[in-house]
Parts: structure tokens; C-alpha cells; sequence
């Protein structure tokens, strides 16, 4: 057997997988690739200002303002800075269109929830579960009244305190 090869047909001399570096040329045809599978989806990236910068200027680091606001520069002047926030409005990670992660969220808060209007309902006057629908509507009737206090006697004289 050729001591070169091991179980699985890789030579031990041979580098490890991730060590592998990318050459310059094949990351450019790389790159070139994804450039027309991105236009074919977002013609409008044709156009786009960032386009030929890296994208390590659109991913800072977590607390790396300067390189942020580098991009944030390059955004301002870009005619489709609509169109790219737009299509970044749901990324968690990077600038889109001018807008942070940071500005996105807020957006995300700042819209208006919706709550469907339910209608209250009857009130059983007398119990102690008409007390309680009393006090979330802010309204009290005496008769609700009086059995929430005869509901807190029978309480106490199970739990055995002293009546108030």
C-alpha cells in the first residue's frame, strides 16, 4: 500500500481542509458569480453605491462605530438607498439602505399593534367573580360587593385567621 494515501484516499502530507486559502482569482470569479445571481433577484444593485466595496464594511463588528459610520457615509449617497432598506428590513445583521440593526428594531416597535376589540362581558352581579369583572372595568355594584367580603370571610374561616 502507498503510504502516501490514508483510509480515506487524503495523503497525510496534504493540507487540512479548512487551512485552505481561497486564491485571489477564484475569489474574484466567486464574487463575480454571486454578483449575477444577486442582479438576476435585485436588478437595482446595479446601481447601488457600495457596489466593488467589500462587505466587511456593511458587517461591523458589534461595537465598532467607525466602520458603521464609514457605511453609513457610503449609504448617503446612494440613488437606491430605498430599495436596498427595503429589501434589509428583516436582516438582523449588518447596514441596509443607511439603517443600523439598531434603527431597524425600531422600527420594528414602532408600529401601531392592532388589538381586536372584544366585548366585555355580563357581569353575574352578586359573586365574587362579578367583583373581580367589576374592578377591570372600574365600575362597583353593592350587591358584588358584599359577596367578595363573604368570599374572603369563608377564606379566612377555612385557612383559620381571625376575621378582619
Amino acid at each position: 500500500m502507498n503510504d502516501r494515501w490514508n483510509y480515506h484516499g487524503v495523503g497525510d502530507n496534504w493540507p487540512a481542509p479548512w487551512t485552505i486559502r481561497t486564491p485571489p482569482v477564484a475569489q474574484e470569479l466567486f464574487d463575480a458569480i454571486a454578483d449575477i445571481v444577486n442582479m438576476r433577484d435585485q436588478p437595482w444593485r446595479l446601481e447601488a453605491a457600495c457596489r466593488g466595496v467589500g462587505p466587511t464594511l456593511f458587517y461591523p463588528e458589534q461595537h465598532d462605530m467607525l466602520t458603521a459610520q464609514t457605511a453609513l457615509e457610503v449609504c448617503s449617497g446612494c440613488p437606491v438607498a430605498t430599495e436596498c432598506r427595503d429589501a434589509g428590513d428583516r436582516e438582523r445583521y449588518g447596514v441596509w439602505g443607511g439603517s443600523t440593526v439598531t434603527t431597524r428594531r425600531g422600527w420594528a416597535s414602532d408600529a401601531p399593534v392592532e388589538k381586536p376589540e372584544r366585548p366585555l362581558p355580563p357581569i353575574t352581579h352578586g359573586t365574587h367573580g362579578g367583583y373581580q369583572q367589576h374592578r377591570r372595568q372600574g365600575t362597583m355594584c353593592d350587591d358584588c360587593r358584599q359577596a367578595r367580603n363573604e368570599h374572603r370571610a369563608a377564606i379566612r374561616a377555612v385557612k383559620g385567621w381571625r376575621a378582619a
